[in-house]
């Protein structure tokens, strides 16, 4: 039972089709159509897992549920905004996210040589916790936070966040959750 249960928990998380029970009916049915019945998919796979790691602490099935679970309620968000806008016109910035109800942002100014010191150190980590810390002691030009919707999918969702007009330069959007 635990098995087949994480299975189907594992199923739904990495599928989006829908799911529908194997019956003998015809197809035809009274209920109203759903716009996406899928939506709800990854809901009820981390309600299968609490129920596997509950029951099943132990198994194997009760270990993975565990860990498709710790995946599934994992926040992660992604921020997107134009290289180049135009000055003093309001813009917006894609939030992309998943488990996440806030996201607080600042904009700092940035020197030309900065920026290019910033994508010149982009994937060596080390380099990259030191210009955030120094980053985070620079004078905000903008500070705010911004309220996400949440509808308890546990689905990826994106909105655009819009941001204030800024002075001719070079800024860096730093936000966190």
């Amino acid at each position: 039972e635990a098995v087949y249960a994480y299975q189907l928990a594992e199923f739904l998380t990495n599928y989006g089709a829908p799911v529908r029970p194997l019956d003998d009916s015809d197809g035809q049915t009274t209920e109203p159509v759903n716009e996406n019945p899928s939506r709800w998919n990854r809901k009820r796979a981390a309600d299968i897992c609490r129920d596997l790691v509950k029951r099943f602490p132990k198994e194997l099935a009760g270990k993975q549920a565990a860990q498709l679970l710790n995946r599934l309620l994992l926040p992660t968000y992604s921020i997107q905004v134009e290289k180049v806008n135009a000055p003093q016109q309001p813009f917006r910035a894609l939030v992309s996210y998943q488990n996440v109800t806030k996201v607080l942002y600042r904009i700092i100014r940035l020197s030309a040589a900065e920026l290019q010191t910033s994508r010149d150190t982009y994937f060596n980590d080390d380099q990259k916790k030191k210009q955030f810390s120094t980053w985070l002691k620079r004078p905000v030009v903008v500070e705010n936070s911004v309220v996400l919707p949440n509808d308890g999918d546990l689905n990826l969702h994106s909105v655009e966040m819009p941001l204030g007009g800024l002075p001719t330069g070079h800024y860096l959007l730093l936000a966190t959750t």
